[in-house]
């Protein structure tokens, strides 16, 4: 993911999702604009970790799962 190697099947990857929340680090050296571009679901960036969880905290309600998945650090 860090690489880009996987970009153009990310969207199609996650089109079951309701809702995806996209982490774009610091020093990501490719834009995850295009990914949200091409989501059939509702689809954003977050540039922080702390705009992560603050996304959740407000917006996760009863009954809703929320999946966190990382293929590396994400700290």
């Amino acid at each position: 993911m860090r690489m880009g190697s996987h970009k153009d099947g990310l969207a199609h990857s996650a089109r079951l999702a309701d809702e995806v929340m996209w982490y774009q680090p610091e020093g990501l050296d490719w834009d995850l604009q295009p990914v949200i571009n091409a989501a059939s679901n509702k689809a954003v960036v977050a540039r922080t970790l702390d705009d992560i969880i603050s996304t959740i905290v407000t917006q996760a309600g009863e009954g809703d799962a929320v999946v966190i998945m990382s293929n590396g650090d994400i700290t």
